[in-house]
């Protein structure tokens, strides 16, 4: 899941101004493998996420392998990040943890957020490197520091649960509320958690409200109890403020998504 999911944010943020319309799509794609062919490394990287996404072209893993493997030999970062999780996720190559890392480490050295992030979780997991919860810290900080979503978030989820780190509540609800100004939507139902039972922050049923809002209406019925149990606590006056929280939020969320994916 997490592979997918990263996989997909990623590949939107590279082909994000580079996108194929009905008018010019032929002729775009055209142009992009020829640039790719002779050499351009952003287009190589741009037809591999195409390969990969099935969308501009059909999927084909191996092909994008191929070119993903093109630019992360000339030291393209976010090539390297992403052949590093094909080679996780075995697509269109074997499955090989190792090499896996082998990439996360080249474009993590390069100061790539996400790179980084998946290298702690390999360092985690103790897969095709050591178990190493510090060397995992580091690094999750590093890629944190620099905004990106995942690795807030996880930083925020180990020192909750106390994972491999003492339990820090206060830290934990900063992490969440970083990661949830990015959109990390498992971050906005943390801080909806902590602040329903007081985790860390000053216990609010119409803050645990709000962040609840935000991603509603939801499928999952303990969910949906729980927002229905809140919102049956709350006055009117209260629900209509949390209204105008939400639509405020998602503005300043929608601003933050623009900046990362310039950024990336």
């Amino acid at each position: 899941m997490r592979i997918a999911t990263f996989l997909s944010v990623l590949l939107v943020c590279l082909t994000i101004n580079v996108g194929v319309n009905a008018q010019t799509g032929d002729a775009r794609v055209q142009a992009v493998k020829a640039k790719a062919e002779s050499g351009d490394i952003e287009s190589q990287v741009t037809l591999a996420g195409w390969y990969y996404l099935g969308e501009v072209l059909p999927k084909n893993y191996v092909e994008s392998v191929k070119w993903y493997r093109k630019a992360a030999e000339r030291n393209h970062a976010k090539a390297q990040g992403l052949l590093g999780f094909m080679y996780e996720a075995g697509d269109g190559v074997p499955q090989d943890d190792s090499e896996a890392v082998a990439w996360y480490r080249k474009a993590a050295n390069q100061g790539s957020a996400p790179g980084q992030y998946h290298l702690a979780l390999m360092h985690i997991d103790g897969r095709g490197v050591s178990k190493d919860i510090d060397e995992a810290l580091k690094l999750l900080i590093k890629s944190a520091d620099q905004g990106y979503p995942l690795a807030q978030f996880k930083l925020g989820h180990m020192l909750a649960n106390g994972d491999g780190v003492p339990k820090d509540a206060i830290e934990a609800t900063k992490w969440y509320l970083k990661a949830a100004m990015n959109g990390n939507k498992a971050a906005q139902l943390g801080l909806a958690g902590a602040y329903a039972s007081g985790m860390g922050v000053e216990r609010s049923m119409p803050e645990s409200y709000v962040w609840l809002k935000m991603n509603a209406p939801y499928s999952n019925p303990n969910l949906v109890r729980f927002m229905n149990s809140i919102e049956q606590r709350l006055t009117q006056e209260q629900l209509q403020q949390a209204g105008v929280r939400v639509n405020e939020l998602r503005k300043k969320i929608e601003k933050n998504l623009a900046e990362i994916n310039e950024s990336r």
